[in-house]
């Protein structure tokens, strides 16, 4: 539980720091000066969304060495170098099409910061993952705080400096914070046999690859959104307030990220000790949990939700309460999709990881794409459709999954090359 409280302060108060960063923000540029901010945040943060399955992996890894009394092998260094190079790829990618273009505005100052910012956000997934596999939890709270707390004192100081506002100096803060690791890195890397124990790099890419791409449609419907939806609709003109309800939404997913990060870690243990049969019971009270607390923040959101984003973002920003419950409501059901999925990643079931968020990435495009109303209806239509799906499939592949576990057996590979 200590562990837990610390995490849950250390994410608490990054959290809040990011929306005071976003509040800030939107009350210095003009409200689609911000929208257009939010979008390339999306793609910022999407982007170390894709770039956090590092930190999964590696807390793996890292609890497996731990368990069996071995250094930490150096193979977790191939996973930051293999996301580096996929977060270049996929920037280069997106900058020549139709959505990179409505996203950046064809400015390639804008790719080049967003790339230096998810540079730093690959290297601290490392960090962060090495830190959560050796309980080291001061430190890998020192980390999440950094980050945030870096990004708010950089906005503050060009205001305090009379910058002229613009989308450019905004995500220049962004950049900032991606490289709050830095104090913690000879902490992290001691002890780390980065030239024994590497995988064939084909080994290594497939299962970061898969991870990768199954992150990557999970950003789109959770730190992405604003971009999705923009893409997906074709501008943002309008939704800087449904955009500020999504940002407000967040915080049950918040809430539930200590007990998210120490998902891996304790059930890789659980599995190499031969537990793994009673992690089936885990579905039954992540149930009940999503139930309880799902409607006490939809309740939360209708009483306060409307005041809350109006002290965040401004008096220009009026949200109903009928959007704000409803968005803080299936967060709740979208968190439950996380912690179930993340036990893939300890059962090295990776496949199931890209199906699930595959499959709610498909229904959550195609909900805004068909759904009849103005955008933020669309919008949030796109969401209900993303966390209830992601729900539903992660729970029938996990306890599909979770069935095939023989107790005992302290682990095994179902997503090596030519399986399934």
């Amino acid at each position: 539980m200590k562990t837990v409280g610390v995490f849950g302060l250390a994410l608490a108060t990054s959290a809040l720091l990011g929306i005071i960063l976003l509040g800030t923000v939107a009350r210095w540029l003009t409200l689609n000066e911000n929208a257009a901010f939010v979008a390339i945040w999306g793609v910022a943060f999407s982007g170390s969304s894709i770039v956090s399955v590092i930190e999964q992996e590696a807390s793996r890894q890292v609890t497996l060495s731990q368990a069996r009394r071995q250094p930490v092998p150096g193979s977790v260094g191939q996973l930051a170098i293999l996301a580096v190079l996929g977060a270049a790829a996929a920037l280069v990618v997106l900058t020549f099409l139709p959505m990179g273009t409505r996203v950046f505005g064809g400015s390639l100052w804008l790719v080049a910061l967003t790339f230096v910012s998810l540079t730093g956000f690959s290297v601290q997934f490392l960090v962060r993952g090495i830190l959560l596999g050796r309980r080291r939890v001061g430190w890998y709270a020192f980390v999440i705080v950094a980050e945030a707390s870096v990004r708010v004192v950089a906005i503050l100081v060009l205001m305090l400096l009379g910058v002229e506002p613009s989308v450019t100096w905004a995500v220049v803060a962004v950049v900032v914070g991606s490289f709050g690791w830095v104090p913690v890195a000879k902490i992290a890397f001691t002890g780390v046999n980065w030239r024994r124990d590497l995988e064939p790099w084909r080994v290594a890419g497939r299962r970061i690859g898969l991870l990768a791409v199954a992150n990557g449609l999970l950003a789109l419907m959770i730190t992405g959104y604003p971009t999705t939806v923009t893409a997906v609709i074709g501008s943002s003109e309008g939704l800087a307030i449904f955009f500020a309800v999504v940002t407000v939404s967040r915080v049950p997913l918040t809430l539930l990220s200590p007990v998210q990060a120490l998902v891996v870690p304790t059930t890789t243990k659980a599995l190499y000790e031969g537990r793994g049969d009673q992690l089936l019971a885990m579905q039954g009270k992540i149930l009940l949990g999503v139930l309880g607390f799902g409607v006490t923040a939809a309740a939360g959101g209708f009483l306060l939700g409307p005041w809350a984003v109006k002290l965040l973002f401004g008096q220009n920003y009026v949200a109903t309460r009928e959007m704000v419950a409803i968005l803080l409501g299936v967060t709740v059901v979208m968190g439950g999709a996380l912690l179930q999925a993340a036990v893939f990643t300890s059962l090295e079931r990776y496949s199931l990881t890209l199906v699930t968020w595959g499959t709610s990435a498909a229904a959550t495009i195609a909900a805004l794409a068909f759904t009849p109303g103005d955008a933020a209806v669309r919008g949030t239509a796109g969401f209900i459709a993303a966390s209830v799906v992601g729900y539903l499939i992660s729970s029938v592949l996990l306890r599909w999954a979770l069935s095939r576990v023989r107790p005992g057996v302290e682990s095994f590979s179902a997503d090596q090359p030519g399986q399934v």
